[in-house]
């Protein structure tokens, strides 16, 4: 069974390495990630032997993080996909006290990723500094799919219908101002690496 988790292990860190390079470059989280961490884990709750009480730790354990993501994603803060990165882990992980170690390690590890893109877009002309976000006037012409409106509440990329009715709206030069954030997955990749070295879980 040492095995199994090694190799369960080793695929989940994979994707998450994937994930976090995307998020990195596109600031986007493809929902496939969360789902196949979730599948992975599930089949190493059976795999290891467990049951129903260990399907249903895991499954708190997971709720218990998606929970907090969802609460970061309502106030603009990460990506739906971010919280459900959360989720997944969370159910990977198997119970609430080692999810805790996993979140405390990825908040440790967004601090220098933070910092890194204040530093950057603090000397990138065009850009202002918000709280919620690193705002830029773009204009709509050069508008694309994902980003994401500085008005918008949550951390939603705009779609091609909404450019239209702006195109239709304002014309081709009018511009408008989009937010941009310091991407989350690389932190939640972080966080496993910490996790694992510190041999709170057993593999």
């Amino acid at each position: 069974m040492e095995m199994v988790s090694i190799i369960i292990y080793s695929l989940v860190m994979a994707i998450l390495l994937g994930t976090a390079i995307y998020d990195l470059k596109y600031q986007d989280v493809f929902l496939i990630a969360p789902l196949s961490i979730w599948v992975l884990g599930l089949i190493h709750v059976f795999l290891i032997g467990g049951g129903t009480i260990e399907l249903l730790i895991a499954s708190t354990s997971g709720l218990f993080l998606f929970v907090l993501g969802l609460m970061m994603y309502l106030t603009g803060s990460t990506g739906f996909g971010d919280a459900l990165l959360f989720w997944s882990v969370g159910f990977l992980l198997g119970n609430t006290y080692i999810a805790i170690w996993f979140l405390a390690f990825v908040m440790v590890s967004f601090i220098p990723f933070l910092i890194f893109f204040i530093l950057k877009y603090w000397k990138t002309k065009g850009y202002d500094i918000h709280l919620n976000g690193f705002l830029r006037q773009v204009a709509i012409k050069d508008l694309k799919e994902g980003m994401v409106l500085s008005q918008s509440k949550v951390w939603r990329g705009i779609k091609k219908d909404e450019i239209d009715t702006l195109r239709d709206a304002h014309g081709l030069n009018y511009k408008i101002w989009i937010k941009e954030g310091v991407p989350f997955a690389p932190s939640i990749f972080c966080g496993m690496v910490f996790i694992l070295a510190s041999g709170l879980v057993n593999i």
